[in-house]
């Protein structure tokens, strides 16, 4: 999720708002893998956005199989080549899709 003020995008927002419900419900979700992918400019703000995240993956005890933090350059996708000369996140990058659908 791109990180906003410490905190994730509003869709992701609105995502954990309303599965309140569920919780109070009682439900889980046992069944299901998470993974916790932040990226911003600012390290401190990614890094909170990313535990701001597990967190609310513990409440439903959903397991997480991998967290990356992504320090980017620019918020300007077409300025900022994140992936280019950088093998270790494409290779963290597919590490963490192969958790999450094996």
């Amino acid at each position: 999720a791109p990180t906003y003020f410490y905190m994730p995008p509003g869709l992701m927002k609105d995502f954990i708002d309303k599965t309140s419900i569920l919780f109070n419900r009682g439900n889980k979700w046992p069944d299901k893998k998470a993974a916790v992918l932040a990226i911003g400019t600012y390290m401190p703000s990614v890094e909170k956005n990313a535990k701001n995240l597990e967190d609310f993956f513990s409440v439903f005890k959903i397991p997480i199989v991998k967290t990356l933090c992504v320090k980017t350059i620019s918020e300007i996708p077409e300025k900022d080549h994140v992936l280019k000369d950088n093998p270790k996140l494409e290779a963290d990058l597919k590490e963490l899709v192969k958790k999450i659908i094996h």
